[in-house]
């Protein structure tokens, strides 16, 4: 058995809370589009006046979706972050190689998907 040293609480929050401002930043660039779109469509309100309420729909609709889709994305992402980074070569997140912290098996091997 390797002999690894266990990472302490302190350490490990620090490194979540340097992984949570990063996939923050990240997502928040993400919503930037969806701010002008809605600043667009506030100052078209007087032009979606005189469309179909059809058009406007679809319109509404659509930044529906997509914001939902983005919803989906921030669920499920982070997941997809951890699960990645950890069997990567770096064996850690951007947080945890920040904090020195590597992520082994019981052995002292590099974790994978299967």
């Amino acid at each position: 058995m390797d002999k690894s040293q266990l990472a302490g609480f302190g350490n490990c929050l620090v490194a979540q809370i340097i992984d949570s401002i990063i996939l923050g930043i990240a997502f928040s660039l993400l919503l930037i589009p969806f701010g002008g779109i809605a600043a667009l469509i506030g100052l078209n309100s007087d032009s979606m006046e005189n469309s179909s309420d059809e058009a406007a729909a679809a319109l509404i609709g659509l930044a529906g979706v997509s914001l939902a889709g983005l919803i989906l994305f921030s669920l499920i992402a982070p997941f997809i972050y951890e699960a990645l980074m950890i069997s990567s070569a770096k064996q850690a997140t951007l947080g945890k190689i920040i904090m020195k912290i590597k992520v082994v098996g019981p052995a002292g091997e590099r974790l994978t998907f299967g």
